[in-house]
């Protein structure tokens, strides 16, 4: 049985055991032993598995290598590459956020936009839900358009593609709450 002080770049407290029990269970699974894994790479000891029992659980406990053979190995550069990403947030992950913001603000304003038309006893309500999710839209569209947290060319293209959508969307809420207040 290995030491966990052997582990390379690791002492005793970065070293911790995945287990993972598996209620479904192939037999496969549930018959193998947790893997110790480094907390800094998440790899195992030199890339080989180092099997040790946990004897305090009464179930059988998984593998974190799962029901691969036990040849197979974790890359340390694919956790790595993944959870220590500090770039700047980017236009695609930007425009996908406002056309969420988009989509809900739209699905809310058309809700409301039928029952303010039929006068309808939740027409108020539906117009406040329309207003908050527009507003979330259009707080968000600013700062991505106004802040400091984006590049200016993230910031161009967000205002390119997303800009008139979201005022168009921001003059129809205006709009229909001037229909309302007619209405009242």
């Amino acid at each position: 049985m290995t030491n966990a002080l052997s582990i390379p770049h690791t002492d005793r407290d970065q070293v911790y055991q995945l287990a993972f029990i598996m209620f479904a269970g192939s037999r496969r699974l549930l018959s193998t032993k947790p893997v110790q894994v480094c907390r800094r790479c998440l790899s195992s000891k030199a890339q080989q598995a180092v099997l040790q029992p946990i004897a305090s659980h009464k179930r059988p406990i998984a593998s974190f290598v799962s029901a691969a053979p036990r040849t197979a190995t974790l890359r340390c550069s694919f956790f790595t590459s993944t959870t220590l990403r500090a770039s700047a947030p980017t236009a695609a992950e930007a425009m996908e956020r406002i056309e969420q913001l988009y989509e809900n603000a739209s699905e809310e304003f058309q809700i409301a936009a039928e029952e303010t038309e039929g006068n309808t006893v939740y027409a108020a309500d539906d117009r406040a839900a329309a207003k908050a999710e527009v507003d979330k839209l259009e707080e968000f569209y600013k700062s991505v358009v106004e802040g400091t947290g984006y590049d200016a060319s993230v910031r161009e293209e967000v205002k390119r593609r997303a800009g008139q959508r979201v005022r168009e969307l921001v003059n129809a809420m205006t709009a229909l709450e001037e229909k309302a207040m007619e209405h009242d």
